[in-house]
C-alpha cells in the first residue's frame, strides 16, 4: 500500500496550486531546490546485505539534506516501509509505486506535500522469454508525483528505471529503451505545456551519447543538470584519469572501481579506463518565462561505505543536483543544446561523443529534436525486422514441438517394453509445454510487440511530418 501522501494537519490551498509557474514572490528568488536520485540495488534474494545497506541509507537520508529523493530498485515493500519510518521526520511525504508482477522498484520521498501521483508502466519492457533479466515481469515504469513547492508552485517529478539491455550496442538492442525514452519525453512535453517545471531522474541505463538520452534532451526538451554544472563531462576521458576524477568531472555513477560491488564484475577495459559509466541523471526543464530555474551544482554522492563494513551502499552511486531560482535572464549554454552526433547523413549512423569537444551536435540540417527522432525511428524499424524474424523462428519451434509431442504420444502405445512408455509420455508432455511457451513468446507476444512498435513509429512519423510542415 502507498504510504501517506498528505498529512491531515496540512492545509492545502487549491488556489495556490493554480498559481502560474514563475510568478513567485521576490523573496523566493534564489531559493534552492535540492534533488537526489539513487539506485539502491534491492533485488530480493539476489542483492547482498540489503539490511545493513538500507540502514546506512536511512541514516544518511534522515539528515534531510534534499527536498526530494527518488529511489530505484527498492523492490520490497516492507523495506520501503522500514526506510519510510526511519526518515519520516525529514520526509513526511512519500509514495511507493506498484507495477508488473514484481513491482516497479520506484519510490519518491519529499519534504513538500505530494498532491497527486501516477505510475506509467512502459509499453515495451523486455521480452517474456528473458526470465533472468526480468524486465518484462517487473514491467519497468516511470513514476510521477506533483509536489507543491513554496516558490515554484506545483512541479512535476518523474522517477524512472529504464530497460536494462546493454548500452554498448548494437543500437537495436536498445530499441525498447528508445521506446521508453519516447514515452517519457512525450509525458514531459505535456507537463511543460501545462506550465510546470518538470524534473525527470533515475537510472536510464544509457550513456550520454546514446539515442535514448538524445530523445529526452532533443524531443523532451530536458536539460542534463550534471552537464550544466560540468560542461566538459561528456568529453572523451583523458588518458590516465583516476576513478575519483571520473566521479567528480564526468559523473560516473556505475561500474566505478571505487565501488566495492564492482570488484570481480566483468567490466570492459574501456569502461574501467574511463572511470566507469554515467547511467544516472537528473534532467529538468527551465521555466517558459524569462526568469526561472538553473542548476547551480551537481555531484556524485553516496560514495561512502556502510559504517563498520567494507562495502558500498549500492552497486550505483547517487547523484545530487541543486537548482536555484534566479531573476537573471536564462540563456542556454552550449552544453545544454543539441544532444547527439551523427557521423554521416545516414539515418542509421552510429552515435558517439564529439572528438575533442563537449558539445553534441547533428551533422544535418534537422533540429536536434528531429535528428534524435529520426535516429530512433531508423533503429526501431531495424529492430522490428529482427523481431519479425525471431517470431518466425519461435513459431517454427512451436510447430515442431507439437508435431514431435504428438508423434511421441502415439509412438508410446507401440513400445515393446512397458518401461519405455512413461518416458515417451513425459517427453511428449515436456515438448507440448515448450511448444505452448513458444506459442506465447513467439506468436502472441510477437504480434503484441509488433503492434506496440508500430504505434511508436507512427507517433514518431507524425511528429516529423508536423515538423516538416511547420518549416
Amino acid at each position: 500500500m502507498p504510504a501517506k501522501v498528505i498529512p491531515h494537519d496540512v492545509d492545502v490551498d487549491v488556489n495556490d496550486l493554480r498559481k502560474p509557474v514563475g510568478l513567485f514572490h521576490r523573496s523566493a528568488v534564489n531559493m534552492e531546490l535540492k534533488i537526489l536520485t539513487f539506485n539502491f540495488w534491492g533485488l530480493a534474494f539476489l542483492s547482498k546485505d540489503r539490511a545493513p545497506r538500507l540502514a546506512a541509507l536511512g541514516s544518511i537520508l534522515a539528515r534531510g539534506e534534499h527536498d526530494i529523493v527518488c529511489l530505484q530498485e527498492l523492490w520490497i515493500h516492507d523495506e520501503y516501509e522500514r526506510l519510510r519510518q526511519d526518515i519520516q521526520g525529514a520526509y513526511p511525504y512519500s509514495r511507493f509505486f506498484h507495477t508488473g508482477a514484481l513491482g516497479s522498484g520506484l519510490a519518491i520521498f519529499s519534504q513538500h506535500p505530494i498532491t497527486e501521483s501516477h505510475a506509467l508502466p512502459y509499453s515495451l519492457s523486455g521480452m517474456p522469454h528473458q526470465v533472468i533479466q526480468g524486465d518484462f515481469y517487473v514491467n519497468k515504469a516511470a513514476a510521477r508525483v506533483a509536489v507543491r513547492h513554496p516558490a515554484l508552485g506545483e512541479i512535476e517529478v518523474w522517477n524512472t528505471h529504464m530497460h536494462a539491455a546493454g548500452e554498448g550496442g548494437p543500437d537495436t538492442v536498445q530499441a525498447h529503451r528508445m521506446a521508453q525514452a519516447w514515452q517519457l519525453a512525450t509525458e514531459v512535453r505535456r507537463g511543460t505545456r501545462g506550465g510546470r517545471y518538470v524534473f525527470a531522474m533515475g537510472d536510464f541505463n544509457s550513456q550520454p551519447w546514446s539515442i535514448p538520452i538524445a530523445l529526452l534532451r532533443g524531443y523532451g526538451g530536458l536539460r542534463d543538470s550534471f552537464l550544466e554544472a560540468h560542461p566538459t563531462a561528456n568529453d572523451p576521458s583523458p588518458a590516465g584519469i583516476t576513478a575519483t576524477q571520473a566521479l567528480e568531472s564526468a559523473g560516473m555513477t556505475c561500474d566505478s572501481t571505487l565501488n566495492t560491488w564492482s570488484q570481480g564484475k566483468p567490466i570492459p577495459a574501456h569502461v574501467t579506463a574511463a572511470g566507469g559509466k554515467r547511467l544516472d541523471y537528473i534532467f529538468y526543464t527551465p521555466s517558459a518565462h524569462e526568469t526561472g530555474l538553473r542548476c547551480s551544482s551537481s555531484k556524485v554522492v553516496l560514495t561512502e561505505h556502510v559504517p563498520g563494513r567494507e562495502m558500498s551502499i549500492s552497486d550505483h552511486f547517487g547523484l545530487s543536483s541543486t537548482f536555484i531560482l534566479s531573476d537573471e535572464v536564462h540563456r542556454p549554454t552550449p552544453a545544454s543544446q543539441a544532444p547527439l552526433l551523427l557521423d554521416s547523413e545516414s539515418e542509421t549512423s552510429v552515435i558517439h561523443p564529439t572528438p575533442g569537444g563537449s558539445v553534441y551536435e547533428l551533422r544535418r540540417a534537422d533540429s536536434a529534436s528531429d535528428g534524435a527522432v529520426r535516429a530512433a525511428l531508423a533503429t526501431i524499424r531495424a529492430y522490428g525486422r529482427l523481431a519479425r524474424q525471431r517470431t518466425l523462428r519461435f513459431t517454427a519451434l512451436m510447430v515442431a514441438c507439437i508435431i514431435a509431442a504428438v508423434g511421441l504420444a502415439v509412438g508410446s502405445a507401440w513400445q515393446p517394453k512397458p518401461w519405455i512408455q512413461p518416458i515417451f509420455t513425459l517427453l511428449a508432455f515436456a515438448l507440448g509445454a515448450f511448444g505452448a511457451t513458444m506459442l506465447y513468446v513467439g506468436w502472441l507476444w510477437g504480434r503484441w510487440e509488433r503492434g506496440l512498435l508500430d504505434e511508436v513509429t507512427d507517433e514518431m512519423e507524425e511528429v516529423l511530418r508536423a515538423s516538416e510542415e511547420s518549416r
